[in-house]
């Protein structure tokens, strides 16, 4: 029997009878529904500045092993109204408390773009202005410094000049730089970025090797390179910002993939900041540019951990988006504004976490640390999910402390920092469900210092099931039909499989097309694996697609047309109605 993916393991059940495997066929097409609002919480007046100092427009942000978050800042200008330099780097800790000004009136310092921590805790800022990129060491001390802005000494000194077409690029020289990554072997790629339009590369000993890129809006092209990120197995994600998509290569420069990002904006949005776009800008260096329509990225991040995630982020209507690494849009949250929980053109995101986000804005002249609550968590009493599950009452102080503290614990452990497991336990104690089903992660793969005890897991993935969370219902299924941490009990599968499709979860329609064919748990019934394939094939499945392909000759006209009929007529149980909010997955 084919099977789907496991949300927590990627080996515990490989080759077991239903062992999950992903599917990717939704994300290569276009998404079949709109995904969903991601609940969030933006922390007030998260950065205390010392008196007399001020930010202005915050171009980057970024998060240290240590949770450190240093701001680059377009702040601190002296000079003429025009021309002037504006570029000044802050450390703060992780309450938002000021350390210290990293790099005071350093020579490069001109017009700040973006700023990272490299795996080994340096710290390194692009800087547009004066097209250099800064390597700091932790005590903030310049060790490497790549690029060179034109001499002071020259007779009419300024900036490089920018034809166009542009002039050839430049070994070692930067025009309008913006970013940068690493990726396992200590190789250093940077986003060089409006004007040469090209990925650098630059080896762990500070060498140049080569760069891979040109002008222009064909696949391997590019048009404003304006933020890049590199996940786990060195795919390097690159935010073609002004060809409105993400270009994701290897680390030779092979084009792998182009993500865009397809999610309506709301009629009514508005705009941060002048008209609303109709076709987007004109005139950028690789042709017409696609800046500022919806899903445009202006900065990208991935998250660390087991399973990683990229958020992406757009002027207009001003969102942050969570995909997976394939692509798919799992959800969104934000929009246009001055208020908290709304933006100003993002412009640098830092993701130390699946669900902690800082968000640099230019034009509200601030950084927003989010929490995200995409298990839909809510302090309601209890409500009924469907099937005689019920949500664990939850008091109006754990609703309060529950998110900070599994968002502070969940940190620090794909920080590799283990102390997280205890913040981590106190939110899953208090009942949150993304916490009890992140520990039942960690106790099926031995993480953060804890054993693996596959009981352990289980159970906390039971717990979360039974607060409503899908994925955790699909889990549990998983270790009821194998009998792995307990007992086996094909039955109680089916029973929970059930629960989660009828919640929308994708796999687990699939996977109850496969019970219903193959008799595991329930009796055998085609038409039920029928409907149940047709109801999966509706966010473009292409297993589900195709098994419904299969049995459909084996049933009479009438079991078809029956089949269909309940397919079309059925709606995922909204989860709001039942006191929670959706669950992204």
């Amino acid at each position: 029997m084919a099977g789907r993916i496991h949300y927590v393991s990627k080996t515990l059940f490989v080759g077991l009878l239903l062992s999950l495997v992903v599917s990717w066929a939704g994300a290569a097409a276009a998404q079949a529904a709109e995904p969903p609002e991601i609940p969030f919480e933006s922390e007030p007046n998260f950065l205390k500045l010392p008196p007399d100092m001020y930010l202005g427009e915050v171009a980057g942000v970024a998060v240290s092993p240590q949770g450190h978050v240093v701001v680059f800042s377009r702040g601190n200008t002296t000079g003429p109204a025009y021309g002037a330099a504006a570029a000044q780097l802050l450390e703060f800790d992780h309450d938002g408390r000021f350390i210290r000004e990293i790099g005071h009136n350093l020579y490069a310092w001109s017009f700040a773009h973006a700023v990272r921590f490299d795996p080994q805790g340096n710290l390194w800022a692009a800087d547009k202005g004066s097209d250099m990129v800064i390597r700091f060491d932790p005590e903030g001390r310049v060790t490497w410094v790549f690029g060179r802005k034109p001499e002071a000494a020259d007779e009419s000194a300024h900036p490089l000049g920018h034809p166009k077409p542009p002039l050839p690029p430049v070994p070692g020289m930067f025009r309008q730089v913006t970013d940068m990554a690493w990726d396992s072997a200590g190789n250093t790629y940077i986003s060089d970025g409006y004007i040469n339009s090209r990925v650098a590369k630059i080896g762990p000993d500070g060498q140049w090797i080569g760069s891979f890129g040109e002008p222009g809006s064909g696949p391997g092209q590019f048009n404003t390179l304006h933020s890049i990120a590199i996940d786990r197995r060195d795919r390097i994600y690159v935010a073609d910002r002004g060809n409105g998509r993400i270009q994701v290569f290897d680390t030779s420069g092979k084009l792998l993939k182009i993500i865009t990002i397809d999610v309506p904006a709301p009629a009514d949005a508005p705009a941060a900041i002048g008209f609303k776009p109709e076709t987007g800008e004109t005139g950028g260096y690789g042709g017409a540019s696609r800046t500022m329509l919806p899903g445009a990225p202006w900065a990208v991040c991935i998250t660390p951990g087991p399973t990683q995630y990229l958020y992406v982020s757009d002027a207009y209507p001003g969102r942050i988006y969570k995909l997976s690494l394939d692509g798919k849009v799992l959800g969104w949250l934000g929009g246009s504004g001055k208020q908290l929980k709304q933006f100003g053109w993002i412009h640098e995101l830092a993701c130390p976490s699946e669900n902690e986000i800082y968000a640099a804005e230019l034009l509200n002249w601030r950084v927003q640390k989010l929490t995200l609550h995409p298990a839909g968590y809510k302090s309601a009493d209890t409500a009924s999910l469907g099937h005689g599950s019920q949500i664990r009452p939850v008091a109006t102080d754990a609703a309060l402390q529950a998110p900070a503290l599994y968002a502070d614990g969940a940190r620090r452990i794909e920080s590799h920092d283990n102390t997280g497991i205890e913040s981590l336990r106190k939110a899953a104690d208090l009942g949150y469900p993304p916490a009890e089903f992140f520990l039942a992660k960690l106790y099926e793969e031995g993480w953060a210092g804890l054993p693996e005890d596959l009981g352990e897991a289980r159970r906390w993935t039971q717990r979360a099931a039974e607060a409503g969370d899908r994925k955790a219902m699909h889990n549990l299924a998983l270790y009821y039909f194998e009998g792995t941490g307990g007992e086996k009990n094909l039955t109680q599968a089916a029973q929970w499989f059930r629960r989660a499709a009828d919640l929308g979860l994708v796999d687990s329609q699939y996977n109850m097309g496969r019970l219903y064919e193959e008799g595991f748990g329930v009796a055998v019934n085609l038409a039920e694996a029928y409907k149940w394939y047709l109801i999966a094939a509706r966010s473009d499945d292409a297993d589900s697609l195709k098994s419904a392909q299969r049995i459909k000759d084996r049933l009479s006209v009438e079991a078809q047309s029956t089949a269909e009929r309940a397919a079309k007529d059925f709606r995922a149980q909204s989860a709001t109605a039942d006191g929670l909010a959706p669950v992204a997955d």
